[in-house]
């Protein structure tokens, strides 16, 4: 089983290297799901209770409404992804985010918008 430390492993190098994720992930009726993702960033959040969560945040690829023009954004639990590794495909951020306004402060450290400014 993958833990959260190589997941954030995996997440940081690949969104600092701009490439799509393909995971391995337990739904809640307990179903083994494949999805290609790419990765914005891990959110870290305190429930009521105390408890930590932490969940991968990206857009699936494989989302019947992309081709539809629909939201592909989805989060996942990391305490549901089975396994993870990053693909050799890229992608590139301003399909994603929009990098012209102020950047959200990110968990995951990244130079999007240098590196969008550098081509420009």
């Amino acid at each position: 089983m993958v833990t959260s430390y190589d997941i954030w492993q995996v997440v940081t190098n690949a969104i600092q290297e701009t490439k799509i994720v393909m995971l391995s992930y337990r739904k809640q009726n307990g179903e083994i799901v494949s999805h290609q993702v790419v990765p914005i960033d891990i959110l870290v959040r305190m429930r009521t209770d105390g408890r930590r969560v932490e969940y991968l945040f990206g857009h699936r690829l494989d989302f019947p409404f992309r081709e539809r023009g629909g939201r592909t954004e989805r989060s996942f639990l990391l305490e549901k992804i089975l396994a993870i590794r990053a693909t050799e495909h890229r992608f590139h951020p301003t399909e994603y985010v929009d990098l012209t306004s102020t950047q959200p402060r990110w968990f995951i450290p990244r130079k999007w918008a240098e590196q969008i400014k550098k081509v420009a």
